[in-house]
């Protein structure tokens, strides 16, 4: 029987070979850039704990210009705001501004154009209750993720001890075993309490998409509100769930 510590080694070794190339051949990647969408409604009231949530995609790159989105920060002077992204995990990002950065504020696209304006103001917000794991399970095991070709199916399941406070967007996912490698970014409601995810088998060459937990990974939990606040974190181990029936 594997005990939680060896569980955890064992998974720490798989989660490496993961992170390589994948062990079948792939061709060569087409050339994309970067998009982004403001996740964070416009005209919003940023407190001074929060930040901007921004979703960053891909798209081809049908011109050949290399040339993607980029964004900048403007205050009403016009002076540009410096701006620390934290990824989130699934391309959810958090831009924090800085400190100084107050009042009204303009997002705008590399051409000029006005993306959206926010309010930043000087007050913090209430503190926001970190999420506590009653239980978190993957039906993926150390083994399955190691041998794998690609990125393996299987289900992730989430129950937490309370249900997600007012507010609240997203459940951020790092790995603690990773340096804190920001594993996912699962949308969230107010009131929710249980979250599940299922990632079906395939063989990955974008190198990009989504990977799903595996038991005996250590986690960090954290809540995202709507005007970008994070929680403090709080970890969790994942156990290994039941696979369901009918399941190869």
């Amino acid at each position: 029987m594997r005990t939680p510590a060896t569980l955890a080694l064992a998974t720490a070794a798989a989660l490496a070979l993961h992170a390589a190339a994948p062990a079948h051949a792939c061709p060569g990647r087409p050339p994309t850039v970067d998009t982004l969408t403001l996740l964070t409604a416009p005209g919003a009231t940023i407190p001074a704990d929060g930040a901007l949530l921004v979703q960053r995609g891909h798209a081809m790159d049908h011109d050949g210009t290399g040339a993607g989105a980029a964004w900048t920060i403007r205050r009403a002077d016009g002076a540009a705001v410096a701006v620390t992204v934290e990824a989130l995990g699934g391309g959810v990002e958090r831009w924090v501004l800085a400190p100084t950065a107050r009042g009204r504020l303009e997002i705008v696209d590399a051409s000029g154009a006005s993306v959206g304006t926010v309010e930043r103001t000087a007050q913090r917000g209430a503190r926001l209750a970190g999420p506590r794991a009653r239980a978190l399970t993957s039906t993926i095991t150390a083994r399955v993720s190691r041998s794998f070709p690609g990125v393996p199916g299987g289900t992730t399941a989430l129950t937490l001890a309370r249900p997600a406070p007012a507010g609240v967007r997203y459940l951020a996912v790092a790995l603690v075993d990773a340096g804190g490698y920001p594993q996912a970014a699962w949308p969230a409601a107010p009131g929710q309490q249980r979250f599940a995810s299922t990632t079906y088998a395939h063989k990955s060459c974008a190198g990009n998409g989504v990977s799903p937990l595996v038991a005996g990974q250590r986690v960090e939990l954290s809540w995202v509100d709507e005007f970008g606040r994070r929680s403090r974190p709080a970890r969790a181990t994942v156990g290994l769930g039941a696979t369901p029936p009918g399941t190869p």
